[in-house]
């Protein structure tokens, strides 16, 4: 049975998010007990803005579903029934769930049921919508979730309303990938979930939704970072011996440049784990001396896993060390990582480079050996080997590894691929190239080994065959920024002539003569629209000649093409404030910190527009994350200087 289940319409005065939650919540829970899949279907709107697709979630009406609505779903999608309805609050509290069921090709819906509930009566409609689906299905209720507490995790139906509002907000940023609309603002889902964790101090879904909303946050900066930092420091005020808030702490540090916050706070994780982990241990001895084998098995797993657990934040731990320039405590917290690691070595690779930094690179390949050693089947390890052995200056060696990897093992595809770059580099073209297409059998739409294969074959003459691997990798499911990349240098091998007029354009840009830049740009934009350098110069060119609306537009169509191109953020917010538009300077570059906040670009424009919106505070901050992040180097410090004044 194919079944899709439509989020729940919020009526008026409703709020949207437990309508969609009460819909996800009872698909998951129908899932798991009947082992089924559903479809739940979200109801979620894309919609450009200044160069990226941002997404809003949508509440189509404030009533049921018109029938129309319900048959178009079952011409999009291979389903036989439908189940879809109306949460309707009342002023004061409690409200209605109506739920309707539709079979295909019948006007009229097969069932309809409807649940009223008065306040602090959520669990009634929800646990209704549960056994729905669970019916629907041919299955039948477990007995034990016949107590509230089993079903819904908690008895309290307020900390339930709560912690769905809020959860919502975690589910929104996890499916637009950090996409969220500018107008978006976390903080109400950040005090609902911390009033969930009030009212039921035992449930632990409020704690881990507040830390997956305050990573995501970090992670595509969104809200406010005190915010933020805040709800983790009262996390670790409340549950001061779980691990999980402290590493959550220390992971925020870390992103917002704060490595010696990212270290201290990683060290008390790894210290709670320890503690659990040997807690654990003791409670299984004496488990075992009372006689309870089953029992005392349990906790020696729990105690394996919290070990297993520690592994990660030692090598994150690692990592903070390394940005404060402490490469001793780092190497000793990247070794035990390794030690408690399985066969894989996660960490080895980041051990391998703090060695490699601190000028110790001949120790690296004894490293793999022992690794390789312990795990031949590994083709990792086998690559791994082999270029760390020509990075000692081994190449001899290391070639002998790279072979005796493609002889022994089954699937020689990783050795082969590095194999092949490393080969190419030293000049063997033909030898690269047999590798590269043994790789690309394999894996045809692996777009890395496409794009160089096709350097390859340029570097070895056969710049004519590239257009056919170029034009292949184009017609993939690729993200933008390779593509705008990868289209340029088509148009330079296909159109030479054209790219050249932008080059020497550019060149004249460079000399100072902005007019003659415009005049040879400017003919240029119907044939080489997909250029993105043509509109990089253009939008240059543009914000020099004081037309600040045509660099605004030329810095639109670049970022449409090439949304990761750093100088086209300081050209957009050139092309603003050239406007009188500083807000909107400010708030472009809030937004491209959102997706890349590794750009020194664009950090630096706004700790700029910061100070043009008077921001001050706000600018400060990003000068000393600035100054910090690149260890005070001078000519940037000039810049950074400038800003403060």
């Amino acid at each position: 049975m194919q079944i899709a289940v439509l989020p729940l319409n919020a009526g008026p005065n409703t709020r949207p998010a437990l309508a969609r939650q009460l819909a996800n919540f009872a698909c998951e829970i129908a899932r798991n007990v009947t082992q089924q899949e559903i479809h739940a279907v979200n109801y979620m709107a894309q919609f450009p803005d200044e160069g990226v697709t941002r997404f809003a979630m949508v509440n189509p009406s404030e009533a049921l579903n018109e029938v129309e609505m319900v048959k178009q779903f079952f011409q999009q999608a291979p389903m036989e029934r439908l189940v879809d309805g109306l949460l309707a609050e009342r002023d004061g509290g409690g409200g209605a769930v109506t739920l309707r069921v539709f079979e295909k090709d019948e006007e009229n819906p097969s069932e309809q049921q409807d649940f009223p509930y008065l306040p602090g009566g959520i669990f009634g409609p929800a646990r209704g919508f549960v056994e729905l689906l669970v019916g629907q299905l041919g299955g039948q209720m477990p007995k034990e979730l016949d107590v509230d507490e089993n079903l819904f995790g908690t008895n309290d139906p307020g900390a339930f309303e709560l912690f769905m509002i809020g959860f919502d907000a975690v589910q929104y940023i996890e499916k637009s990938q950090g996409m969220v609309a500018r107008e978006f603002d976390p903080t109400p889902a950040f005090e609902s979930l911390a009033s969930a964790q009030e009212k039921d101090p035992d449930w632990e879904a409020p704690y881990i939704a507040l830390l997956n909303l305050c990573r995501l946050c970090t992670q595509h900066r969104i809200g406010n970072a005190d915010l933020i930092e805040k709800t983790l420091k009262a996390l670790t005020d409340k549950e001061p011996d779980d691990p999980r808030g402290w590493f959550g702490l220390g992971d925020f540090y870390g992103a917002v440049g704060n490595a010696q916050g990212a270290a201290d706070n990683m060290e008390k994780a790894v210290v709670k784990l320890q503690m659990r982990a040997a807690k654990l241990k003791k409670d299984a001895e004496a488990a075992k001396s009372k006689g309870d084998e089953n029992l005392a098995k349990e906790l020696e797993a729990q105690a394996a896993a919290s070990a297993n657990d520690e592994a990660p934040v030692l090598s994150r731990l690692a990592m903070a060390q390394m940005g404060m320039g402490m490469p001793a405590n780092a190497e000793r917290n990247f070794k035990r990582a390794v030690e408690l690691e399985g066969p894989d070595k996660p960490s080895l690779p980041m051990l391998a480079q703090v060695l490699g930094q601190t000028g110790r690179s001949h120790e690296v390949p004894a490293l793999w050996k022992e690794a390789l050693d312990g795990n031949p089947k590994n083709p990792h390890f086998h690559t791994n080997y082999a270029m760390s052995l020509i990075q000692a200056g081994k190449e001899e060696e290391g070639v002998k590894v790279f072979e005796n990897a493609l002889a022994t093992l089954e699937d020689a595809t990783i050795p082969k691929r590095f194999y092949a770059s490393y080969l190419a580099q030293k000049g063997d073209f033909d030898r690269a190239m047999d590798l590269y297409e043994d790789v690309i059998e394999v894996a045809p739409k692996e777009v890395p080994v496409l794009l160089e294969y096709a350097q390859t074959l340029q570097n070895a003459n056969r710049a004519f065959e590239v257009p056919k691997v170029l034009k292949e990798v184009l017609a993939l499911d690729i993200d933008l920024n390779t593509k705008a990349q990868t289209q340029a240098w088509l148009l330079r091998l296909e159109q030479p002539k054209r790219v050249q007029a932008v080059d020497d354009a550019a060149k004249k840009l460079q000399e100072g003569d902005f007019e003659g830049a415009l005049k040879e740009l400017k003919p240029l934009r119907n044939w080489l629209a997909d250029f993105w350098e043509l509109w990089l110069h253009l939008a240059d060119a543009y914000n020099r000649t004081g037309e600040y609306k045509e660099a605004e537009q030329a810095v639109n169509s670049l970022l449409t093409l090439f949304p990761g191109c750093e100088p086209a953020y300081a050209l957009g917010a050139a092309s603003l404030h050239g406007q009188g538009r500083d807000e909107d300077a400010y708030h472009f570059l809030r937004n491209a910190m959102g997706h890349m906040g590794g750009s020194l670009t664009v950090a630096v424009n706004l700790a700029q527009a910061a100070r043009w919106v008077g921001k001050n505070d706000e600018a400060s901050a990003l000068v000393k994350q600035i100054r910090e992040a690149t260890h005070n180097d001078p000519n940037i410090g000039k810049i950074l200087d400038q800003i403060e004044e």
